[in-house]
């Protein structure tokens, strides 16, 4: 079941909807709090496209401050320099295994990349306006870059391989964080 809000104002795309999956059990009021904030802004959504890459002339028109490519095949984000503007980036449930490419999205303040195979983090520094991360269902098994973003928010590492919590004690700004640990017993 899927939970869809629709709001923003009436412009050239109309209002814009951001659908979340009703079991994923966020705090809604958070997520909607970063997404009002760029009210108006203009939105692509190429979800589902059965997308593999992304091409270098895909529209990067500068109003383009949403990007959803969500449910694809997309293995690389490549060419995502050309949306120098962006402020949020969907790329849930494709088959992402690195998240190189995002370090050049210095706007970006929802980065939203769960199911997927990513190993490691990267490419976080450079993001500090950076507020709600979701990386849930992928394959990490640290979390290094994470404590330099100090305007996360929202933060959801659930489903992953992660042994330990490193120290995030410089995220002062964090309400919502869900992690699940894994623990490993007799590991020869």
């Amino acid at each position: 079941m899927w939970s869809g809000l629709v709001f923003g104002k009436e412009n050239k795309g109309g209002k814009f909807c951001l659908c979340l999956p009703a079991s994923i059990g966020i705090h809604l009021a958070s997520v909607l709090s970063v997404w009002k904030r760029v009210e108006g802004s203009s939105l692509i959504n190429w979800s589902g496209q059965s997308l593999q890459k992304l091409a270098p002339t895909l529209s990067c028109n500068a109003d383009i401050h949403t990007l959803i490519l969500d449910k694809n095949q997309l293995i690389k984000l490549e060419h995502l320099e050309n949306y120098k503007n962006l402020m949020q980036l969907s790329v849930a449930s494709n088959r992402l295994v690195r998240m190189m490419g995002i370090a050049k999205l210095t706007h970006l303040r929802v980065l939203n990349l769960p199911h997927n195979s990513i190993g490691n983090v990267e490419g976080l520094k450079e993001l500090v306006y950076l507020e709600w991360l979701n990386l849930a269902g992928n394959s990490l098994k640290t979390i290094d870059q994470i404590s330099c973003c100090t305007s996360l928010q929202h933060l959801d590492l659930s489903d992953n391989n992660i042994p330990q919590i490193g120290d995030i004690s410089r995220l002062s700004s964090l309400k919502v964080y869900i992690f699940k640990l894994i623990f490993f017993d007799d590991v020869v």
